[in-house]
Order: C-alpha cells, then structure tokens, then sequence
C-alpha cells in the first residue's frame, strides 16, 4: 500500500492553475466531464486572450520560484513550467 502523501505547496500551485484554466475555459469542464457552464465559452476578444496571458505569466513566475519538496514536486514543476510556457507561446504566436 503507497503511503499518503500530503498536499505541498507546488500542488497547491498545481490546483490553482486547473481552477483558473476552468474559469478562463469553461469548454474544460465539459472535457474533464464537470458538470456545469456547458453553454460558456472562452473568451477569445482581446481582453480575453490578454486575461489567459496575465494568468499564465504570473502563475509561471509563482511555479519558478517554489522550491520543490520531494521528487514529485520536481515533476509536477516541471511540467507547470512547460504548460506555462507553451500557453504563452500559442498566445504570443496569435493561436
């Protein structure tokens, strides 16, 4: 039987990240099969793609600067640090 592991603070940036990403693209709580805000949509004006950027950079700079506690952690910053990054990439890039 695995032992527990509890929660640290990269998780919690982790959870975070999921939370905002449903807020900004209500069409993930259809895929990650939520129930709720089936007929929103993600903002895709400006002021929409310019509110996932401003998301994204700060909770990559929050990602970059936590220090992990276990190899878990180093995982799961690491991938934050690639979603992150490729997510501003596509915005930059005007996807």
């Amino acid at each position: 039987m695995a032992d527990h592991r509890e929660p640290t603070p990269i998780d919690d940036l982790a959870e975070q990240w999921l939370e905002t990403m449903l807020e900004l693209t209500p069409e993930l709580h259809v895929h990650l099969g939520r129930p709720g805000r089936e007929s929103d949509y993600t903002d895709h004006s400006p002021d929409g793609v310019a509110a996932r950027a401003d998301a994204a950079r700060s909770m990559l700079a929050r990602v970059r600067d936590a220090r992990p506690d276990d190899p878990t952690d180093v995982v799961t910053q690491a991938e934050l640090v690639r979603t992150l990054g490729l997510e501003l990439e596509q915005i930059e890039a005007g996807f």
